[in-house]
């Protein structure tokens, strides 16, 4: 009796919703290759992305994410960071010559 309890259950389980994702890269001088996650869980790479380029998708918590960007400067900053329920979810920066910063996990 209880298992039909258990797969009645299963059954009317609500889904969780989706949740909107936003990744960001900023930085000086403007000019980063992102590499990113979407929402069809498939990798997509965009060359020469200027400062302040946003990328937004929905997503549902225990999906992995990936987000990158490299500066295409000598003497760079880069900062990238997710965000989940409209607040920085991960965050990542660095700085130096052609600099990597780079978030990954999965989503809450």
């Amino acid at each position: 009796m209880a298992n039909i309890f258990r797969i009645i259950g299963s059954i009317f389980k609500k889904k969780k919703p989706l949740d909107s994702v936003i990744y960001e890269v900023s930085g000086t001088p403007s000019g980063f290759n992102v590499t990113y996650t979407e929402e069809s869980k498939q990798t997509i790479q965009n060359p020469d992305v200027p400062d302040g380029w946003k990328y937004s998708y929905k997503g549902k918590p225990g999906d992995y994410f990936y987000f990158s960007a490299q500066s295409n400067n000598k003497n760079a900053k880069v900062n990238v960071k997710i965000y989940q329920h409209g607040e920085v979810f991960k965050e990542a920066s660095d700085s130096g010559d052609f600099v990597l910063a780079t978030v990954s996990g999965r989503l809450k």
